[in-house]
């Protein structure tokens, strides 16, 4: 599937509605690629989120409005859907550094066609720069089907926003491990599902677990659950997950999406998101550190 493209169909789409309320679902949905991953992709691909890249779109155009000195500035304010002129200047103020007022009596009848131009996405460029890097980064992938694999664990409610309880969840699950019968290794596997979202943060359930021979008496707050019939786009990223200070197990994934996805075929799907730590696996910050990264597909 051409990610690309779809990123470009969606800024174009923007652009088509900038005086309007974007209905940024509506947008998504059109572009046939989970919400779950377009936010991702998308942030990983033109380095900012979607909700900041609408918003800096919308001023850039306001801007322009100011200059030609046209309107008031509350009718500007209201027409790029700012509801009031001044949530509009504080938001044209932390992009432009001066209050629209200013603005406009220094720049009226000014041209700036440049730098609105080079705001906008440039996906032949992005595309360069991920053919140049593609082939010198420590990830692998292929596809592989997930078949009859019964898991014991912990569940909880959890969103991107958690990500610094990853690690410490994945600990007090393994100390509790211990009591769970028919164990058939040690790899530890961890799964999102259940995905929704309120604005761009995505809300899941999120289980820890281990795998077993077959299902039986679970230790007291654990629960059961069973993989059957997955396509998977598995990925294994060797080496450093993390840098000391970015202890953000989402760094990991945005390389994903901005160098390895894009140039992949496979459509991804919002049904599960799957990662397993071998026994050998220490610390995230170690060099010799390695998680296998499964994405469903269709």
């Amino acid at each position: 599937m051409d990610y690309l493209q779809a990123i470009q169909r969606f800024v174009d789409s923007v652009e088509e509605h900038i005086e309007e309320q974007i209905d940024i679902d509506r947008l998504i949905g059109m572009t046939y690629i989970s919400k779950f991953h377009f936010y991702r992709l998308f942030t990983a691909v033109v380095g900012i989120t979607i909700y900041d890249y609408i918003r800096k779109r919308k001023l850039i155009c306001a801007a322009a409005e100011l200059r030609k000195a046209r309107g008031s500035i509350l009718d500007i304010a209201v027409k790029y859907g700012f509801g009031s002129q001044e949530v509009f200047s504080r938001n044209f103020k932390k992009m432009y550094q001066i209050p629209p007022a200013k603005y406009r009596s220094m720049y009226a009848g000014k041209d700036h066609r440049l730098g609105e131009l080079s705001s906008r996405i440039d996906i032949e460029s992005i595309w360069l720069d991920i053919q140049a890097k593609h082939g010198h980064v420590l990830v692998t992938d292929h596809h592989e089907k997930i078949e009859n694999i019964q898991l014991v664990g912990m569940e909880r409610l959890s969103c991107d926003e958690n990500v610094s309880t990853i690690f410490p969840f994945i600990e007090s699950f393994i100390q509790q491990a211990e009591g769970i019968s028919n164990r058939k290794s040690d790899t530890v596997f961890r799964l999102c599902y259940d995905i929704s979202y309120i604005g761009e943060t995505a809300y899941f359930k999120e289980m820890v677990a281990v795998e077993v021979k077959e299902l039986g008496i679970l230790p007291s707050g654990m629960m059961q659950i069973e993989l059957n019939g997955l396509n998977m786009m598995k990925f294994v990223h060797r080496g450093k997950l993390f840098q000391t200070n970015k202890d953000n197990i989402l760094s990991t994934y945005h390389f994903l999406y901005q160098y390895r996805i894009p140039a992949s075929n496979a459509k991804l799907t919002g049904e599960l998101l799957l990662e397993k730590y071998l026994p050998t696996f220490e610390s995230p910050y170690s060099d010799d550190a390695e998680v296998e990264i499964y994405l469903s597909v269709q």
